[in-house]
């Protein structure tokens, strides 16, 4: 009844869209105004720039930060912003030249080894999706090929976030990325290390202490795993990780019970998510959430099944089933109680 985090790499969280260009407008008015009336101003433009940006009008952030550039092309911010900009297009080949140029004019400039070690990993997750994709559909070799593609621009990722704490060491968000890199290589004891160091940082880093929670308890560390995920809780009643690993741990210390309120929480944050995906028709969401559903209904059918209540766990189980109709696990609990007339 044990399942794995997604470690995924801390980021910017965006608005919609709609709401945040609305918000923005005023703003973006105002640069506007400021660029008519002084269109040689490297400042405004870079302003404008990150504007449109946060926007989401990315055509214009394009076209302004490229002006910004051709204006002077010594600012390290123009440079920075047109980085920037192609980094929220996903040109990943095209944004890290533009930070090599911002460290070639500023080597201190920690925010630009940071952001090439996010392009890096996120080229590298996309070479890691694509492998995923090969291997399901059986072409084994070119799969394994694609994987070894992704393995570099991971180094680099290393490389750069390393390169950012020498001249930034209380920078959190590399502390954290460091952590997840040593987490997924299995090097728990240096993942540990950059966590706390990023939630001594920031305090209110959710994602630390789920990650620092999982750690810790690999290493039968429970009770201090059991108060970081309390605590990621309470900071972010909408995430699905820290009340469904509290279940998991309860149930390993022999306490059903509260397992299950913990179970019931997870599945009270992703049910709503799924249903929506359902609804639409997003079949790669909802497969990825059908995962965590049909895994928080079956742990709650066990645990009740535990507890020889067996109304509720055939109910649960059955629900697993029903998101899930491959859950094997899942289908041969419900025949065990069902053959036994319960």
């Amino acid at each position: 009844m044990t399942r794995s985090l997604s470690l995924a790499l801390v980021g910017v969280l965006a608005l919609s869209a709609a709401a945040l260009a609305q918000d923005l407008d005023p703003q973006v008015r105002r640069a506007e105004a400021a660029v008519k009336e002084n269109p040689g101003d490297v400042d405004a433009l870079c302003g404008l720039a990150s504007l449109y940006r946060r926007a989401g009008r990315l055509d214009d952030a394009l076209k302004t930060s490229q002006r910004a550039v051709a204006t002077d092309e010594e600012s390290v911010q123009a440079h920075h912003q047109l980085a920037l900009t192609y980094k929220a297009r996903g040109e990943c080949d095209k944004c890290i030249p533009e930070w090599e140029k911002v460290l070639a004019l500023d080597p201190t400039f920690y925010k630009a080894h940071y952001n090439i070690g996010v392009a890096h990993h996120d080229w590298a997750q996309q070479l890691l999706d694509e492998a995923e994709k090969l291997r399901a559909g059986r072409r084994r070799r070119q799969a394994a090929e694609k994987a070894g593609e992704a393995r570099p621009h991971i180094q680099k990722a290393r490389e750069s976030w390393l390169a950012a704490l020498k001249i930034k060491p209380d920078h959190a968000p590399s502390n954290y990325n460091l952590g997840v890199v040593m987490h997924h290589e299995g090097k728990h004891d240096e993942a540990i290390g950059y966590y706390r160091r990023a939630i001594e940082l920031n305090p209110k880093h959710v994602k630390a202490c789920v990650n620092l929670g999982l750690c810790l308890a690999r290493r039968n560390e429970a009770v201090e795993a059991v108060k970081l995920w309390e605590r990621a809780g309470r900071l972010s009643p909408g995430l699905f990780e820290p009340p469904y690993n509290l279940g998991v741990i309860y149930a390993q210390m022999g306490r059903p019970k509260d397992a299950i309120v913990q179970w019931e929480n997870a599945r009270d944050v992703i049910k709503p998510q799924f249903d929506a995906a359902e609804k639409k028709k997003i079949e790669p969401l909802r497969t990825q959430l059908a995962a965590d559903l049909a895994n928080c209904y079956y742990n709650i059918g066990v645990a009740f099944e535990m507890q020889k209540d067996f109304k509720r766990a055939q109910a649960n189980l059955k629900d697993a089933v029903r998101i899930n109709p491959d859950m094997d696990e899942a289908w041969q609990m419900l025949r065990s109680i069902q053959r036994r007339g319960r």
